[in-house]
C-alpha cells in the first residue's frame, strides 16, 4: 500500500476508534438514563453508523488493493446484493 492509501486506512480507523470511544461511554449509562433522553438514543444510533461504515470501508480498501484494484472500484463491482470474485 502506498502512503496515501495508508493515511486513508489510518483517518478511517481513527474515526472507527472514536465512535467506539462513545459507544463505550453510552454502555456505562443504565437503561433508565439512557432510555430517558432521546438525544443519547440519537448519539448512539449515529455512532454506530460511523463505526460501521468506516470498518466496510476499511475492508473495502484492503480487498481492493490486494486484488489490484482502485478501492473505489470495488463497490461499483458489487452489483444486485452479489459479490464478484476476483
Amino acid at each position: 500500500m502506498n502512503d496515501m492509501e495508508n493515511n486513508i486506512l489510518n483517518r478511517l480507523f481513527s474515526e472507527m476508534g472514536e465512535s467506539l470511544r462513545k459507544l463505550r461511554i453510552f454502555s456505562r449509562l443504565s437503561k433508565n438514563d439512557f432510555l430517558g433522553q432521546a438525544e443519547k438514543i440519537d448519539a448512539t444510533k449515529y455512532n454506530f453508523i460511523v463505526a460501521i461504515e468506516a470498518m466496510i470501508d476499511i475492508c473495502n480498501r484492503i480487498i481492493s488493493t490486494k486484488n489490484g484494484l482502485s478501492p473505489g472500484l470495488f463497490r461499483s463491482h458489487q452489483t444486485h446484493g452479489r459479490k464478484r470474485s476476483f
